[in-house]
């Protein structure tokens, strides 16, 4: 497709939709991404709020499959996807006068398994399942199985969700008409295809394992990564091993349970084995007590525990594999036990291997209510660069990554050596459509103490106190720990004149509709809140951050990278905090104005930046907008807010 054809697009919309005005930036972005697509060259596109950007690559991308290429258009959220399936596609689609071939791809635990439900529901009529009864008839009539068209209960769900490990594969009663493989047929003849960057990165990461010769999607000539600065941790992530005591604990007593009904004598090995994963996995707990809920592995004192389980454990996967080789009449069942403790097997090996210097393996004790409810063991790469540049950049033609917030200063280095990019890869920035200088402004204070000083928190709490009584609500305030906004909660919840919305005291989507309704409402939140929001209006005039969003030092993947850059003789407070707490304060920014009506001002808590050299890093990466000097012009400002004309 031309750059004219292109053009001729964006006018039809222009003529045919009613109130569509194509952007700037997007119709730019449309003719880069274009270019990116037509040369199989790699592109990283910043755009910024407001820019329309899905519909900035969207364009581009429908008419380049045209020709026969399939685009994998992957995003971070569910929202997203939903704008993208429901909004986005749907006026292309009444622009080009065609229907498209789109197939949304998720994860297989997302599809009803036909023959789990055929076991329980099967025989039971539909008067006698109860609370169960639209769920049985949602399953007997959906034509995907997706259960997000009913949201059925985790504990239900938990029983029917396809998966890997209990799959009979070509032995399955319902193999010809099995709603994952009817997915990949749809996948096959799809020319776009949609879907998260957790699949995609595991897929990835079954291409790396298999050698290349395993996939979930069919071939594909291009990628499409929208809200792509998450990557880096998603694909960190899913490209480790993981094992969790729960889902040990879970194996066990099904391999029990089948030894004690099939093969009556072999119950001790499996003890044996539950026995010594109790005593390893409680030593990590008791670490974890004394030294932090998440830590190195090889920060405990002893291995001998987990070396004792792993012995176990191998001598418990071969008696398993023997189990199924020597079981003639149902070999499914006990190969199914088998692959499932194979592959336990195999993390716990990947894990206590700490030969790999590439990897870090480290430990994390999940509670509730102050109890121990889990405890996981991963490793995961310590960086992500080489894997993804011969295993993503090295092996798809064309690789595109967008989001608002990708650069530091105008520069991409940063991300580019993340992400395991070139130097010489082609990037750019897009203008937001907003006009900052008269929309925003922001408010740093040179006079407030330091964090972590004494006086610090009081003189916090009083400040959120003033500025929202000052502006009437309508604020956001992000905090950097759950600790602090718990206590500015309990501070301010009986003080302040408007609702006090807390993350956690109630579900994240009702908070967020309340907040958009209630235009005098205030929500305290961590920095989990800080992007995936959109409040636009007068509901959000103010978005305070309590200070800089450093990454906290401990959290065992952050130490790592940190001990990596050092020893390579680099600071990584200056390659690798800074930069990640730069984007993260660019994101706060962005819940500030969502349209060209907003208006409002961005608080910063935290007089580090005038006062430390890496401030100007923060200062010259914010937008263009009004920076205010002075609490009194912040009042004065405040009023406004509270007073518009």
């Amino acid at each position: 497709m031309g750059q004219e054809k292109l053009q001729n697009i964006w006018a039809s919309m222009e003529s045919q939709l009613d109130g569509f005005e194509a952007r700037k930036g997007q119709v730019e972005m449309s003719e880069i991404v274009l270019n990116a697509l037509s040369d199989a060259n790699h592109l990283v596109v910043e755009a910024g709020t407001g820019t329309g950007k899905s519909l900035g690559y969207l364009i581009p991308a429908v008419n380049f499959s045209e020709n026969g290429n399939r685009i994998i258009i992957s995003t971070a959220t569910i929202a997203l996807q939903e704008q993208l399936i429901k909004k986005d596609i749907p006026l292309l689609e009444q622009i080009i006068g065609r229907k498209l071939d789109v197939e949304i791809i998720k994860g297989r635990s997302n599809y009803l398994c036909k023959e789990k439900f055929s076991q329980k529901f099967g025989q039971t009529s539909l008067d006698n399942t109860g609370v169960h009864r639209n769920f049985v008839e949602w399953a007997s009539e959906t034509e995907t199985g997706d259960r997000h068209e009913i949201q059925p209960a985790k504990e239900l769900w938990d029983l029917m969700a396809a998966s890997s490990d209990t799959c009979l594969g070509q032995k399955c009663p319902h193999y010809s008409d099995c709603f994952v493989l009817m997915l990949k047929r749809r996948a096959e003849s799809s020319e776009v295809l949609i879907t998260n960057h957790h699949l995609f990165f595991s897929d990835l990461k079954l291409r790396v394992d298999s050698e290349g010769s395993l996939s979930v999607f069919p071939s594909y000539e291009g990628v499409i990564f929208d809200e792509a600065h998450h990557i880096p941790e998603i694909a960190t992530k899913s490209l480790g091993h993981e094992l969790n005591y729960s889902q040990v604990l879970k194996l066990l007593k099904e391999i029990t349970t089948y030894v004690k009904g099939n093969m009556e004598g072999n119950e001790k090995i499996v003890r044996e084995t539950e026995e010594t994963s109790y005593k390893a996995f409680q030593r990590l707990i008791d670490h974890g007590n004394k030294f932090g809920k998440s830590f190195l592995l090889r920060e405990i004192e002893s291995f001998v525990y987990l070396e004792e389980f792993r012995s176990k454990l191998a001598k418990l996967t071969n008696h398993i594999e023997t189990l199924y080789m020597d079981e003639y009449n149902d070999p499914e069942r006990p190969k199914m036990l088998y692959n499932r403790i194979n592959k336990t097997k195999q993390a716990l090996d990947l894990i206590l291997d700490f030969e790999e210097e590439d990897y870090v393996s480290w430990v994390e004790t999940k509670y509730s209510n102050n109890q121990v409810v889990d405890l996981k063991m991963a490793t995961n790469p310590v960086s992500v660069s080489d894997q993804l540049k011969n295993f993503l950049f090295g092996y798809i033609d064309t690789v595109i990554m967008t989001s608002a917030t990708l650069s530091i200063e105008e520069n991409f280095s940063y991300f580019k050596k993340r992400v395991g990019l070139t130097d010489d890869t082609i990037t750019c920035s897009i203008n937001s459509p907003f006009n900052y200088k008269e929309q925003a402004s922001i408010f740093v204070p040179r006079n407030f103490p330091f964090p972590r000083t004494d006086e610090y928190e009081e003189k916090l709490i009083e400040a959120i106190r003033y500025m929202v009584t000052k502006v009437g609500g309508k604020t956001l305030v992000l905090f950097t720990s759950y600790r602090m906004m718990n206590l500015a909660y309990e501070k301010l919840k009986d003080d302040l004149p408007y609702e006090l919305l807390c993350q956690n005291i109630q579900p994240k989507a009702e908070i967020l509709e309340t907040f958009k309704t209630n235009f005098s409402s205030v929500l305290f939140a961590t920095n989990s809140f800080r992007e995936g929001i959109d409040v636009p209006g007068s509901s959000l005039q103010v978005v305070i951050m309590d200070k800089i969003p450093f990454s906290v030092p401990d959290e065992p993947l952050v130490k790592a990278r940190m001990e990596r850059l050092n020893k390579e003789g680099k600071s990584s407070f200056m390659t690798y905090s800074v930069p990640e707490a730069v984007l993260a304060v660019k994101q706060g920014f962005g819940r500030l104005i969502r349209n060209k009506s907003d208006s409002g001002i961005f608080i910063l808590l935290d007089v580090r930046v005038h006062r430390k050299p890496y401030g100007k890093y923060f200062f010259n990466s914010l937008p263009d907008a009004r920076f205010i000097k002075t609490w009194k012009e912040l009042e004065n400002k405040l009023h406004e807010l509270a007073n518009p004309s």
